[in-house]
């Protein structure tokens, strides 16, 4: 069991939607909610879960529907709306024991100290799941649109049909739309046929195609699909069937519950079943994510895949690694392991300018990031901001100007601390550049081209269960070389959104 005030500012915005949702609901219908405490007494800790009612106020009304803002509030403590600040107006706790009443008194109750697994089981929808189909409607709006841009109007005629396979457990919704062609003297061309497909987990389809949702919870990404959909390649290859002087099969699949590991495509654009537009498949991420890897686990196995797709051979520490595990020691085995890396990275780099550092180097990248598909484009749908997009084509040649450093970090983990360990650091690994003619930009976070970072999070701390993943996030600089300038913030951009989130807010 876990307060959401305790877990990482990310699942603040991941469950956003659901606990604004949850706590409108539990204030108007005076339904109790489960909350945790944890306080001591007589140097005894306690932890109790108890039911709280949260009276009908002006002022707890407006603290939950904040529970939902922008992302950029979650990650600044000071910020008057940070959902770890926000307290509860004369709450009513639903127990006995003098010790917690004394306790809460004191300290009050804050809307973040509900219950994660309470606000988990209350879940209503995923906003990255429903931010794809968006981002698939934007898409199929401008095929049908063609060589003109979309606004939210012509979303919104998307959804119009695609409502009416709205039913309770639908996962799945297609649609055959159709968009004209371009006339030429003399001929006369058919319309194109734009197949829409979007399959999601029910509540993220009932999610998707509730007008009230895209307005006010999913409006921002509304706003980033439509630039998406303006710019680039999407808007070229709409414009580029509208004048080919023939008809057209465009299909637009967004699948949200396929082979998401085997994969990084959420959204792909097919031109005709023997032709394929492949760079226009989009991995999707909603919000300022930095993680775009992961490699899950503790075993030395895991270690080998880690770094062995860098080239970074671990082999002679399987030994002492395995030793440290048996004699639960594990902080200290994965430093150790981070070290080894590190260390075979700055000899490559020393040596020969490099060159043995390149080649794994990119092949690191292409993998965690499009599953060594190329044609894969990261796509960032941003709160209020712009889209921004990443292509990873040619990754070899792009680093070869860039000089790398490499360090490694360590940063106290407070559930190993809980554990009474030794050692309860957890490493990072973090390669930073200077790029040809410029200064050396070390320990600078802003200037981090690329980091891995350990993490042992808790599944259950009851039963001592925990996940152990390595975090492989990009930095700025890795956004800067591999961005694609037509997404990135620009006047024309900005005013298309402050007139998009304008005409909805008046619709």
């Amino acid at each position: 069991m876990a307060r959401l005030l305790i877990t990482p500012n990310q699942n603040y915005q991941k469950y956003g939607e659901n606990v604004k949702k949850l706590f409108v609901e539990a204030i108007e219908k005076r339904t109790p909610l489960k909350f945790e405490f944890t306080y001591t007494v007589d140097r005894v800790t306690y932890k109790k879960t108890v039911n709280v009612t949260i009276p009908y106020t002006k002022r707890n009304v407006e603290n939950a529907h904040a529970m939902l803002i922008n992302s950029e509030y979650w990650d600044r403590k000071e910020h008057p709306k940070d959902p770890r600040i926000l307290r509860i107006e004369s709450p009513k706790v639903m127990s006995s024991d003098l010790n917690l009443l004394n306790h809460i008194d004191k300290r009050g109750i804050f809307f973040a100290d509900v219950s994660k697994n309470h606000v988990k089981t209350q879940f209503v929808f995923n906003r990255g799941d429903v931010s794809e189909g968006i981002l698939a409607a934007a898409i199929t709006a401008r095929f049908i649109n063609k060589n003109k841009p979309i606004t939210v109007a012509h979303i919104e005629d998307v959804m119009l049909v695609l409502d009416k396979y709205k039913k309770q457990g639908v996962t799945k919704i297609s649609h055959i739309f159709h968009g004209p062609n371009k006339q030429y003297p003399g001929t006369k061309v058919g319309p194109d046929k734009v197949h829409c497909d979007i399959s999601l987990k029910a509540a993220d389809i009932e999610a998707l195609l509730n007008p009230k949702v895209r307005k006010n919870d999913m409006s921002p990404y509304m706003g980033s699909s439509i630039i998406l959909a303006n710019k680039g390649n999407v808007a070229a290859k709409a414009k580029a069937v509208y004048e080919n002087k023939k008809v057209d099969d465009i299909y637009v699949n967004s699948d949200g519950v396929g082979n998401q590991k085997g994969t990084k495509i959420d959204i792909k654009v097919k031109i005709n079943k023997s032709e394929e537009y492949e760079d226009l498949n989009i991995s999707v991420k909603a919000g300022d994510i930095k993680v775009f890897g992961n490699v899950s686990g503790n075993e030395f196995s895991t270690q080998q895949e880690l770094w062995g797709r860098m080239g970074v051979p671990i082999e002679n520490i399987e030994k002492e690694y395995n030793k440290l595990l048996s004699e639960g020691k594990e902080s200290t085995a994965l430093n150790m392991a981070y070290k080894f890396a590190a260390k075979d990275i700055q000899t490559k780099l020393i040596s020969s300018n490099g060159g043995g550092f390149y080649e794994g180097f990119a092949k690191f990248i292409r993998y965690h990031a499009t599953r060594d598909d190329p044609t894969v484009i990261l796509m960032q749908l941003k709160n209020q901001r712009v889209a921004k997009a990443m292509e990873f084509a040619n990754i070899g040649e792009k680093i070869a100007n860039y000089t790398f450093q490499v360090s490694v970090s360590h940063t106290d983990n407070k559930h190993l601390q809980a554990m009474g360990l030794e050692d309860t650091r957890l490493p990072t690994l973090t390669i930073r550049s200077k790029q040809q003619r410029q200064e050396v930009m070390m320990g600078n976070e802003k200037s981090d081209f690329l980091s891995i970072r350990s993490t042992i999070n808790p599944k259950d701390i009851q039963d001592c269960k925990y996940y152990r993943r390595n975090y492989i996030q990009k930095g700025k600089e890795m956004e800067q070389l591999f961005g694609i300038p037509d997404y990135e913030s620009d006047p024309e951009a900005k005013d298309l959104v402050k007139s998009m989130v304008k005409s909805i807010s008046k619709g």
